[in-house]
């Protein structure tokens, strides 16, 4: 175990992870329990199999992208985009600590079509939700001007799973992944935590034949590789929709079905 002022190196479940003291959530899981939201992980594990093709839009420091990475093999592929500099800085050491040669990290943001945005300088010393940073409600008058990508361009032949997790700007990724949608049909793992947004993106996978699920864990797990009981994150639960295109999808048992767009998650 070594650490430095703000920023810590743990050995976690899934390999050796880097990862910034200060944040809230991710940061914060990786130092007390040594995994971060192991419960999401668990599907990607079931979803993947060794040889895949995965992309994780919006993979912070890495901690989902290692597992991915560990679930496709060494002859599998994932794609990792990551807009803040120093998070994408440390996704890619963290692949490098890990020997996961499968993964291309790539600084840019995920949208509907190819430009620039500016992203948020922030400061890491300082505590905060560093993956909470939304794009989605700009532009932001400060930063640094980065790419803007869409997920056809990267040209795949093949692609069997899209996790997006991108605080509010989630049909604008799949609006520039229609393409791939069509043709590939992958899986997707898709955040869906706001309800002013939810109406039209889960309307927007219905239109593309996606059947939907809920999938709500807490980001707490029991059961944490570090034997830590002490639950620091109370209540707090993941929200994400399972999409599985409907021409492949058999019965799903235990995941509640969407089948409107005025659907909750909340009971």
């Amino acid at each position: 175990m070594q650490s430095g002022a703000n920023v810590a190196l743990r050995e976690c479940r899934h390999g050796r992870m880097m990862f910034y003291q200060t944040d809230q959530y991710i940061g914060r899981s990786l130092d007390l329990y040594r995994e971060f939201s192991e419960l999401e992980a668990d599907l990607f594990a079931v979803l993947l199999k060794s040889g895949a093709v995965a992309i994780d839009v919006g993979a912070n420091v890495g901690a989902h992208t290692l597992r991915m990475a560990r679930a496709v093999g060494p002859e599998g592929l994932v794609h990792a985009f990551e807009p803040q500099r120093a998070l994408y800085y440390m996704l890619c050491g963290n692949m490098a600590l890990n020997e996961c040669s499968q993964v291309h990290a790539h600084h840019a943001a995920v949208g509907s079509a190819p430009g620039e945005i500016c992203v948020p300088i922030l400061n890491y010393a300082s505590g905060g939700n560093f993956g909470g940073v939304s794009l989605a409600y700009g532009p932001w008058k400060e930063g640094e001007s980065i790419p803007v990508v869409t997920l056809d361009n990267l040209g795949l032949k093949r692609c069997d799973f899209i996790k997006i997790d991108v605080e509010g700007m989630e049909r604008e990724v799949l609006a520039g992944a229609e393409e791939l949608l069509a043709e590939l049909r992958p899986v997707l793992y898709v955040e869906n935590d706001r309800p002013e947004k939810s109406m039209t993106l889960i309307q927007w996978l219905l239109d593309h034949s996606y059947r939907l699920f809920w999938h709500l864990t807490p980001l707490f797990n029991p059961c944490n590789i570090a034997g830590n009981i002490e639950n620091v994150f109370t209540n707090i639960i993941s929200v994400n929709m399972l999409g599985i295109a409907a021409e492949r999808c058999g019965d799903i048992t235990g995941l509640p079905e969407i089948t409107s767009p005025t659907d909750t998650w909340r009971l």
